[in-house]
């Protein structure tokens, strides 16, 4: 057979080979003995071929065992709820005894990568004796992927993206090294790049699984390197998710081809994630609060507090006031060691109904004060995870009730404990059960800092990321460690898909003595600047502003919210150096050739000028508008090596620029 979709999208199936590709990129696989083998990785805008003969290594070995060949491929176009982009879905059963694994596969016009993963979809239960994995012949048998490399000077990188942000504040690390046809290297990551040294291109492989704290059935491992073969390791299947008769999605993996150098890969992996999560700007960019940053946790949570509230979230420009726990009846462990962290549905009173003294008159009064002022309404939420999150039809329910009734459009979902593929199948679905029935009205704010959780490619795409909690009562908040955190993963994650916490500088300032980094030095302007690249998340309780921090931070977010969908829409890279509190860095937003935005901030360093090596620019002049911050409108001259100078008078600023290439 043969099939195009989506003008460029192709599928060819005859003599037991499939083949998918677009312009930019094509693959195909052998599946002659009832398992798929890559055979071919052909880079089409060079006609690069990456692979070599396959070998018995290359074999996934998370299909049990022989079967029997599979059938004709399903063939359509899939949007993922209108989260994605349109794909080609290219679908493909393999029959096993324990049920049919559809090998299943995403390509998008214009984008260079290849998604694939399995769908188990059971014939009936299974005993939790059976092994997941039957075939002896492979050294890696649990493995979603294969390639064996044809160049003979490869040099790789992995790249491991770290989430459990409660205990964790070094979030990304990276590793690298050459192929040596003898050595064997088990490694973990979230990335993968084979660069050609010859011609610095390169092949980039994305794990799209939990982080590796977070996995499930983790082999230790997610790439194993045997020479140039590659096997790309763990499913996340375990025996019991066999057992329990229902279908569930298997990690997957994407594999993608670039262009030269640093730019072209990271452009290409950019381009990736706009796939999988295409930016919507109504839905995706804000400035959100939310109270529990400065830690009164429920105490304070009621129907006069946060009335008192809105009118502070408006003038200074939030678009969305967000309660945190305490806005419901039951009680969680956050708040009260007699509390839950799970099991809300057993509880004697119902879980998530209004609290009845807090809240006497229900939400309506603060729904109905949040659309007067202009402002969307958020809810922390805690689906539960008891028994593999068997009510998460309930779930979804409680939720779309409450965006029905009250207009809720954006749950913090919290206390998230993922401890089976059937049980991140059921948490998945929910989402999507959420998403569906309010058309796509109602989105996510995931939170990745504690539990087992999905991290930043496990198909967390239903939403963004709250990614940190930090507090100044614990001396836990300094915003050059937000932007240091937000500024490593901008290589390699879209800022726009990351909630970036500021925090009220001037609370527990005796907590800092002495520290010329302390956030009340930074000031609350220079707090807020370090999340413009991301969604900014006002951390704190507004009306704990003093008058003077409200007078400031208001005009700078009223210029920032002008700009927010362009900035955000931009392709977000890190420039200058990795903050650490005295130096200078920043991003750059690329919004096309000639135009985009530079973010510069001036650390506690004592120099008033700075050399940044820019991206994609070179021998040409930058005309600058400024947009927020402390900058003056100035020409930049940009030399052939991509570098130029950049000017800020005072230390612990920032300026938010506009440029204009000439």
């Amino acid at each position: 057979m043969e099939k195009q979709l989506l003008s460029t999208c192709y599928i060819r199936y005859h003599n037991e080979h499939l083949t998918i590709g677009n312009e930019l990129i094509e693959r195909t696989w052998s599946c002659s003995t009832g398992v798929p083998i890559a055979v071919s990785l052909l880079d089409k805008s060079t006609d690069t071929q990456w692979l070599g003969p396959a070998l018995d290594e290359s074999v996934p070995g998370c299909l049990p065992g022989k079967g029997t060949l599979p059938g004709e491929p399903h063939v359509d176009i899939y949007d993922d709820l209108g989260i994605a982009a349109p794909a080609m879905r290219v679908r493909l059963p393999f029959t096993r005894p324990q049920g049919v694994f559809m090998w299943t596969h995403l390509i998008y016009p214009g984008c260079a990568f290849i998604r694939s993963r399995y769908e188990y979809i059971p014939h009936a239960a299974r005993t939790s004796t059976d092994t997941v994995v039957e075939s002896e012949e492979n050294e890696t048998l649990d493995t979603l992927d294969g390639l064996t490399f044809s160049p003979q000077h490869l040099r790789w990188r992995t790249v491991t993206l770290y989430d459990v942000t409660d205990r964790r504040d070094n979030l990304v690390q990276t590793q690298h090294g050459f192929t040596y046809h003898t050595e064997k290297q088990s490694l973990q990551g979230n990335l993968l790049f084979f660069t050609d040294v010859l011609t610095d291109r390169s092949v980039i492989v994305v794990k799209e699984s939990a982080t590796p704290l977070a996995q499930l059935n983790y082999p230790g491992h997610d790439f194993y390197l045997h020479g140039k073969r590659l096997s790309v390791t763990g499913s996340g299947i375990g025996a019991d998710d066999l057992a329990a008769g229902e279908a569930f999605q298997t990690y997957g993996v994407a594999v993608g081809v670039a262009q030269e150098g640093e730019t072209g890969a990271l452009l290409a992996l950019q381009q990736y994630h706009r796939c999988v999560h295409e930016p919507a700007p109504a839905r995706d960019f804000y400035v959100m609060s939310n109270t529990w940053g400065d830690r009164s946790r429920d105490l304070r949570v009621s129907e006069a507090f946060v009335l008192s509230e809105l009118p502070v979230a408006a003038k200074l420009g939030i678009s969305i006031y967000q309660i945190d726990d305490g806005w419901q009846r039951g009680a969680t462990t956050a708040s009260n060691p007699n509390g839950r962290w799970e099991g809300f549905h057993a509880a004697e009173a119902p879980f998530w109904e209004p609290h009845p003294e807090r809240f006497p008159n229900g939400l309506a009064p603060i729904a109905a004060k949040a659309a007067a002022l202009g402002l969307r309404l958020g809810l922390w939420f805690a689906p539960d995870s008891v028994d593999h999150f068997k009510h998460w039809e309930d779930d979804a329910a409680i939720l779309v009730n409450l965006h029905r009734a009250h207009h809720v459009t954006h749950f913090k979902i919290d206390a998230v404990k993922l401890r089976s593929k059937i049980g991140e199948e059921r948490f998945v679905r929910m989402l999507q059960r959420v998403i569906e029935e309010t058309e796509g009205q109602v989105t996510f704010n995931l939170d990745v800092t504690a539990e087992i959780r999905l991290g930043y490619f496990g198909r967390s795409h239903y939403g963004n990321l709250f990614l940190e909690n930090r507090y100044t009562d614990f001396r836990s908040y300094y915003p050059h460690r937000t932007l240091r955190n937000l500024w490593m993963l901008a290589r390699y994650f879209p800022t726009n898909r990351l909630q970036m916490e500021f925090l009220n500088v001037r609370r527990n300032s005796d907590k800092y003595p002495d520290d010329p980094l302390a956030p009340i030095h930074c000031g609350i302007e220079y707090a807020f600047g370090t999340t413009v690249c991301a969604n900014p998340l006002a951390w704190m309780e507004l009306t704990g502003l003093t008058d003077e921090d409200q007078k400031k931070l208001a005009p700078e977010l009223a210029k920032y919210k002008e700009h927010q969908e362009a900035i955000l829409n931009s392709i977000i890279l890190p420039i200058g150096q990795e903050p650490d509190g005295t130096g200078w860095t920043g991003f750059q937003c690329i919004t096309d050739d000639k135009n985009g935005y530079l973010v510069i901030y001036r650390e506690a360093d004592p120099m008033p000028r700075h050399r940044f090596r820019l991206w994609q620019l070179a021998s040409c002049r930058l005309e600058l508008e400024l947009v927020a911050g402390r900058g003056q409108e100035q020409r930049l001259e940009v030399d052939a090596r991509g570098e130029t100078r950049v000017t800020l008078p005072h230390p612990l600023s920032f300026t938010l620029y506009r440029y204009t290439r000439f």
